[in-house]
């Protein structure tokens, strides 16, 4: 039955629940609340801290106080504007290889974080992940002077960002389970 253009659905969804297609959807949103707003704000830094690790890892090599903590080729640069003596340290040729090594541990962290989410649930692999990154970032800020130290902890930061990656990102997809198996 068709009324100012619409048509009525709930007789017809009452009669034939599986074959009435063709209904217009309703017109009725879920509302927003705070928790859901937090909730797509943690998606959206986990996507950040993902996209920041593969990012800063090739800028890391051209900062000086990169250079200067974990340089062993020092050398004597002459400033062209003050003509001025300057001690420049600069990094051997196998440490800017080894930043990559990280992407290993990220991959491996991605492909636990199934397994993990299989045991433990898709909440608590993405606060493993949150964990893994926290304690990786801080570990790599404590190291002084041993790049060993530093690439140790930045791959546990990469296993932690493999988890965020991917489980966050599925995370957030299912989070409307009442909105499973419904058509759009």
């Amino acid at each position: 039955m068709i009324k100012d253009g619409l048509r009525e659905t709930a007789t017809a969804k009452e009669d034939h629940p599986s074959t009435d297609h063709d209904a217009p959807p309703s017109s009725s949103f879920e509302r927003i609340t705070p928790f859901l707003w937090r909730f797509m704000a943690a998606i959206c830094a986990i996507a950040w801290i993902a996209n920041f690790d593969y990012g800063f890892s090739g800028i890391v090599l051209a900062m000086p106080l990169f250079n200067q903590a974990f340089g062993s080729v020092c050398t004597r640069e002459l400033d062209a504007a003050s003509g001025v003596a300057t001690d420049a340290s600069k990094l051997g040729s196998l440490q800017p290889s080894l930043l990559s090594v990280s992407a290993l541990f990220q991959a491996l962290g991605a492909a636990l974080s199934g397994v993990t989410g299989m045991f433990v649930g898709q909440r608590s692999t993405v606060m493993m992940g949150a964990i893994l990154v926290a304690v990786g970032a801080v570990g790599m800020l404590d190291t002084s002077k041993s790049y060993l130290n530093y690439m140790a902890w930045k791959c546990i930061k990469a296993a932690g960002t493999g988890h965020l990656f991917v489980m966050g990102i599925t995370y957030g997809t299912e989070s409307a389970p009442h909105r499973h198996g419904r058509p759009r």
